[in-house]
């Protein structure tokens, strides 16, 4: 009751015009090289946090003796330094966008996070204190940030409008690594031991790589060709150049 009826007749009109647009291309998004590299990299990404995050505590108990528990800025620290580290991310990769091209700012900031989170971690494995294990280990988390303004906001540079589904099945190949990931930890850790626990690190740190080298040559943060927008641009502008040339006439 607080708008017009002129006003609620546009909303309506408008709602009707996205809806008979919006057919989301669905094989031009499966087939999508940097869709696909969105989906790498987010599998890379779950499968490394799930790894330190869950299995932290367990690499001080067992070669440390340290408990956690006792501890709550220690279970909370990672969590505090990425929200942190988004911040900054965010801003920064805001400024830049105005500096170079969206494809050099998602592919920059995607894989300095884990070139950053493979030298934290690594370097958390190989100290011999609990609390410089700690903090590096949530330094590494926090860097996951540089992702977030990276490889996740990227689905909205390839096609608004089907940004939503995009996340849906980048999302859903994320969850294999949710499956995956504690699965392969207890298999390569059944004793416990530093060199167990080393050797799921540098396996944990080749798929961070992977995920890097993926999208660096993989990614795009242009608006593709197949996109509702980009087809919507060209059909107004093949309509105008219609109009245009009816009234040379």
């Amino acid at each position: 009751q607080s708008i017009s009826q002129a006003e609620k007749e546009f909303i309506l009109q408008s709602l009707d015009d996205v809806e008979g647009q919006s057919k989301h291309p669905w094989r031009a998004i499966l087939t999508s090289s940097a869709v696909f590299a969105c989906a790498v990299v987010n599998f890379c990404q779950i499968w490394g946090s799930n790894t330190i995050l869950t299995k932290l505590p367990s690499f001080l108990k067992e070669n440390f003796n340290y408990e956690v528990a006792p501890s709550a800025f220690i279970s909370t620290l990672p969590y505090l330094a990425t929200t942190i580290a988004l911040k900054i991310a965010g801003s920064q990769a805001d400024r830049l966008t105005g500096l170079c091209t969206t494809t050099q700012v998602r592919r920059n900031f995607t894989c300095a996070s884990f070139i950053a989170q493979v030298i934290l971690m690594l370097a958390g494995a190989l100290v011999l204190n609990a609390i410089q294990t700690s903090i590096l280990m949530s330094l590494a988390v926090a860097m996951r940030a540089l992702g977030w303004a990276g490889y996740i906001v990227n689905l909205l540079d390839l096609s608004p409008r089907s940004a939503g589904v995009m996340m849906g099945l980048v999302g859903s190949v994320g969850t294999i690594a949710d499956i995956t990931s504690p699965l392969v930890t207890g298999l390569l850790t059944p004793n416990n031991t530093v060199e167990e626990w080393n050797g799921l690190f540098l396996i944990t740190a080749g798929i961070f790589l992977v995920g890097c080298f993926v999208f660096w040559f993989l990614d795009s943060g242009e608006l593709k060709p197949w996109s509702i927008e980009k087809r919507e641009q060209d059909k107004n502008s093949e309509s105008s150049s219609i109009n245009d040339f009816s009234t040379n006439l």
